[in-house]
């Protein structure tokens, strides 16, 4: 089951990106597959309106989830599972940084606020080539 952090609005999860929600949906399966607890949304649309950094969350293209209850092997490979699937056709990577692959998933910050960060890029195109 899903879990939200006070701050974070649960009906956002019907707002935001259907390839967003795939992708928590597969952080959910890889928790419950691995016996690992709750997944812990702990930033996703509302809590970043307005935000001047990025407005990937708000756009309800990313989110932050918890990883505190993940060891550090469960982290990378949770990171290079959902990036090996879906960061080439889904995924973002900084604009001055052209030569790295995209992805969807990064792991940021340290200690207490170390999170598994999800994002999705603009314009997805389902079309088949």
């Amino acid at each position: 089951m899903i879990h939200f952090k006070p701050e974070v609005v649960p009906s956002d999860i019907c707002k935001i990106s259907p390839f967003l929600r795939i992708i928590i949906s597969e952080v959910e399966a890889y928790f419950i597959e691995n016996q690992i607890g709750r997944v812990l949304i702990t930033s996703l649309m509302s809590d970043h309106v307005g935000d001047r950094i990025s407005k990937t969350h708000a756009d309800g293209r990313g989110c932050d989830i918890s990883i505190k209850e993940l060891d550090e092997l469960h982290q990378e490979r949770l990171r290079f599972h959902l990036n090996s699937i879906h960061g080439k056709a889904w995924g973002t990577r900084p604009t001055d940084k052209p030569n790295i692959p995209t992805r969807v998933a990064l792991i940021h910050g340290e200690g207490e606020n170390k999170h598994l960060h999800l994002q999705v890029r603009k314009n997805i195109n389902l079309s088949i080539h």
